[in-house]
């Protein structure tokens, strides 16, 4: 008998891609989300509720063995005092690797966020050990996949609409993008890997590659010539403080620019050890 799974956050990136695979593999999954559903099966029942709202993620997890939460953990943690279940054995959470590419940010912004997530990282586990519950957790880098995240899918905006890409400098600073249907298989991979039970693991992309690689990537898979602008810092933190004016940019800000000259890069060798992580390169 598979185990009754529950998601929580299950229309994210990783949800997308997850949903499917729990189906095919036969799990029986309850999917949360705030949003309407984008996918069904079988063996598949979603609740359109919000886990911040009082006894919402009680109700969610009374008869769950299995909990995969893609929800930020610092909106379930004021939430996970509110309800007991002895049958509730695993738990696999993503938490982000901002928490150490914000902590020493010039923006006050980044670094209460950096200091958000340390803080709801160390009482997640504190809970889950308190409570005998089989821990894993995922600290992805940029996300991306299906057309829902503020990197990726705001260069191919760029490029399909104005057919350029403003960067800082030479681009040369290290990303890792991880593809979001790669966290699903860790997910996957993860649950019933004892070697992952109470650890930490940061999950990064197949490839090292430059910002400007990364654009000239994106520019090829629109079948579009690269055509970037080279601007110095000072402009384009102009620039941003413009763009933030629309609705569908107001997350960019100034402070931004600062982290483009900075090489944000993470080992995976220890999820490969663990449970056969192998992302992908950067496929956009």
């Amino acid at each position: 008998m598979k185990a009754s799974v529950v998601i929580t956050g299950a229309s994210s990136q990783v949800g997308y891609f997850l949903l499917p695979r729990l189906a095919d593999l036969g799990y029986s999954v309850i999917a949360q989300s705030r949003n309407k559903p984008s996918f069904s099966a079988p063996q598949l029942s979603w609740r359109i509720t919000d886990v911040a709202e009082p006894g919402a993620l009680a109700a969610l997890l009374q008869d769950a063995q299995v909990w995969i939460n893609l929800v930020p953990l610092h909106v379930i943690i004021p939430q996970l005092s509110c309800f007991e279940n002895d049958n509730l054995a695993r738990i696999i959470a993503f938490s982000s690797t901002s928490v150490f590419t914000r902590a020493n940010s010039t923006a006050e912004a980044d670094r209460a966020i950096a200091t958000q997530l340390a803080q709801a990282e160390q009482t997640f586990r504190a809970w889950c050990e308190q409570r005998g519950i089989a821990w894993t957790l995922f600290r992805p880098t940029m996300i991306y996949g299906c057309g829902r995240d503020k990197n990726v899918a705001l260069i191919t905006k760029l490029v399909k609409r104005i057919g350029a890409v403003p960067i800082v400098g030479n681009g040369a600073a290290l990303r890792q993008p991880v593809h979001a249907a790669d966290l699903a298989e860790a997910c996957i991979a993860a649950m019933t890997t004892p070697q992952t039970y109470n650890a930490v693991y940061n999950l990064a992309g197949g490839e090292m590659l430059s910002i400007e690689a990364m654009v000239r990537r994106v520019f090829e898979s629109c079948g579009k010539k690269p055509r970037i602008l080279r601007l110095p810092p000072r402009m384009l933190k102009l620039a941003l403080n413009v763009a933030r004016k629309l609705p569908y940019l107001d997350f960019l800000r100034a402070e931004m620019v600062d982290h483009f000259g900075q090489d944000f890069c993470f080992s995976c060798e220890d999820a490969t050890r663990d449970f056969g992580y192998s992302p992908r390169i950067f496929s956009p």
